[in-house]
C-alpha cells in the first residue's frame, strides 16, 4: 500500500466523516445555551423540563428514520444518502434563524433526528467499505473523532457568540461537507452489489491511487457475491446462528456505549460543571477542555484499534468507566446528600469525569461503530445498521431524558451509579462474547464468524 493510496483513502474518509462532525455540532448545539435558556435573559424562555425534552426528542425521529436510511443506502447508494443530510441540516438551521419559539425548536430537533439517523447508519458502512483492512479500524474510529470535533465546534462558539451569529456558524460544517464529499467516489462494495463492476473498479482504483487492484477487487467481488446470494431480506439478519450471534453482539456493544453515560454527559456537561461554584475556570471553559480531551484520546485510539486489537480495548474501556463512575457518584453523594464538606476534593470528581471520557474513547466509543460495520455481511450491512440505529435511539432517548429526571428526584449522583452498573455489565459481556477482528478483511470476518459458530455447535454436541 503506497503513500498515494493512503492519502486517497484518508481523503475520502475525512470528507465522509464531515457528515458526522456536522451531526455532532447539531446534537449538542443547545448544550452551551442550557443555562442561558433557563435564565431571565433567554432568547427563547424555557424551563429545565423543556431543555430536557428538546435534548431527547431528537432520538424519536432518529429512531423512526434509521431503518429507512439503511434501506435507501442499499437502494440509492451510500454517497447520495449521505449527501442528502447536508441540505436537510441547512433547512433546520434556517428555521432556527427565523423563529423564536419552543414549538419550532421541537420541529427542528425532529428534522435533525433524520440527519442523525443518516450519519449513524450510513457513515460507518461507507467508511468500512472504502478502507483496506489495515486502515479500517482507524477510519471507523474517524466517526467518533469527527463527532467530538462537532461537539467542540458548538462548545467553542455557543457561549461566546450572540444567538443569531451562533446559528450562522453552525451552518459552516454542513457547507464544508457538501463541498468536499461531492468530489469523493461511491463505495466499491455498493457498486458491486448493484452489478456496476466497471464503476466499482474505477472507484477502487481511485481509492488505491491507481495501484494494482486486481487481487483486492477479486476478493471484494467474491465476498459481495457470496453475501448477495441471499437477497438481504430482514429475516437474513437472523437467518443462521452466525447472523444471530453477530446481531446480538452489535446490539449489546452499542447499547452499553449509550447507556454508560457518554451521550448524557456531553449534553449536560456545561450544566454539570456550572453546578459547582468552586471551579477556578468557567463551566464553558471546562466543557471546551472536555471536548478537546475527547478528540485527542479518540485520535490516539484510532491507531490502537488495529495494533492492540478491538477486544482488549473494549474490556479496558468498560472496566475503567466503571471505576470512574463510582468515584464521581461517591463525590456527588457526599456533596449533595450529606453535610460533609468535600469541596476541597472537587478536583477528584472532575478528574474522574474526564478520566471516564478518556477511557471510553480508548475503546467503547469509537469501536462500537467499528464492530457495527464489521460484523454485518454486505447483503445486510445497511439494514443491520438501520435496525441497530432504532434500538440505540430508544436507549439514547431514555438515557438523555432520564438524566434530568434522576437529577431532580434523586440527585445527580444516582445517574453515575446507574452508569457504573451498566459499564460493569459491559465489561463482563465484552470479556465473554467479543472476538478479535483486527487486520481481517470484511470477507475474512464473516468466515471467522462461520467457523466460530460451527466450533461452538460442535462443543455443545460433545458436551
Amino acid at each position: 500500500m503506497g503513500k498515494g493510496a493512503i492519502v486517497r483513502q484518508w481523503t475520502a474518509s475525512l470528507a465522509g466523516s464531515l457528515c458526522v462532525s456536522m451531526s455532532g455540532a447539531m446534537f449538542v448545539w443547545m448544550a452551551p445555551l442550557m443555562v442561558r435558556f433557563t435564565s431571565e435573559d433567554s432568547p427563547i424562555p424555557m424551563t429545565t423540563t423543556d431543555t430536557s425534552w428538546l435534548s431527547a426528542v431528537i432520538e424519536i425521529s432518529e429512531g423512526l428514520a434509521t431503518i429507512p436510511a439503511g434501506l435507501l443506502a442499499d437502494r440509492w447508494g451510500r454517497k447520495p444518502v449521505l449527501l442528502a443530510s447536508g441540505p436537510l441540516l441547512l433547512i433546520s438551521w434556517i428555521i432556527v434563524m427565523f423563529t423564536r419559539s419552543v414549538i419550532a425548536l421541537y420541529f427542528v430537533r425532529l428534522i435533525q433526528g433524520l440527519i442523525m439517523a443518516i450519519a449513524f447508519v450510513v457513515a460507518p458502512v461507507y467508511l468500512a467499505e472504502i478502507a483496506e483492512p489495515k486502515l479500517r479500524g482507524q477510519f471507523c474510529g474517524n466517526f467518533q473523532v469527527f463527532w467530538y470535533i462537532g461537539l467542540l465546534w458548538a462548545y467553542i462558539t455557543g457561549p461566546y457568540l450572540e444567538y443569531q451569529t451562533y446559528i450562522y456558524v453552525c451552518c459552516i460544517p454542513a457547507i464544508l461537507f457538501l463541498i468536499s464529499y461531492s468530489m469523493i467516489p461511491e463505495s466499491p462494495y455498493y457498486l458491486l452489489m448493484i452489478k456496476k463492476e466497471d464503476k466499482a473498479r474505477k472507484a477502487l482504483s481511485w481509492l488505491r491511487a491507481g495501484e494494482d487492484i486486481d487481487k483486492e477487487f477479486a476478493e471484494i467481488k467474491e465476498s459481495v457475491d457470496e453475501d448477495m446470494k441471499n437477497k438481504g431480506r430482514w429475516k437474513d439478519l437472523f437467518a443462521t446462528k452466525k447472523d444471530r450471534r453477530a446481531f446480538i453482539i452489535v446490539q449489546i456493544v452499542c447499547v452499553i456505549k449509550f447507556l454508560s453515560g457518554m451521550s448524557s454527559i456531553v449534553l449536560y456537561a456545561t450544566q454539570t460543571f456550572a453546578s459547582s461554584s468552586q471551579l477556578s475556570i468557567t463551566s464553558d471553559e471546562m466543557t471546551i477542555i472536555l471536548a478537546v480531551i475527547l478528540i485527542v484520546t479518540t485520535l490516539g485510539a484510532l491507531f490502537l484499534a488495529d495494533h492492540v486489537g478491538r477486544r482488549p480495548l473494549l474490556i479496558i474501556s468498560t472496566v475503567g468507566a466503571t471505576v470512574f463512575h463510582i468515584i464521581v457518584a461517591i463525590y456527588f453523594y457526599l456533596d449533595k446528600k450529606t453535610e460533609i464538606d468535600v469541596s476541597s476534593y472537587m478536583w477528584i470528581a472532575y478528574t474522574s469525569l474526564l478520566g471516564f471520557c478518556i477511557i471510553t474513547n480508548v475503546g467503547l466509543g469509537p469501536l462500537s461503530m467499528t464492530i457495527q460495520a464489521e460484523y454485518f455481511p454486505s447483503n445486510t450491512r445497511a439494514k443491520g445498521g438501520g435496525l441497530t440505529g432504532v434500538i440505540c435511539s430508544i436507549f439514547i432517548f431514555l438515557a438523555v431524558r432520564q438524566y434530568q429526571a434522576v437529577d431532580d428526584y434523586c440527585g445527580v449522583y444516582m445517574n453515575y451509579v446507574i452508569f457504573a452498573v451498566i459499564s460493569l455489565v459491559g465489561a463482563i459481556v465484552c470479556t465473554a462474547v467479543i472476538s478479535e477482528t483486527a487486520g481481517q478483511s470484511l470477507g475474512q470476518i464473516q468466515k471467522s464468524f462461520t467457523a466460530a459458530t460451527i466450533k461452538a455447535e460442535e462443543n455443545n454436541i460433545n458436551v
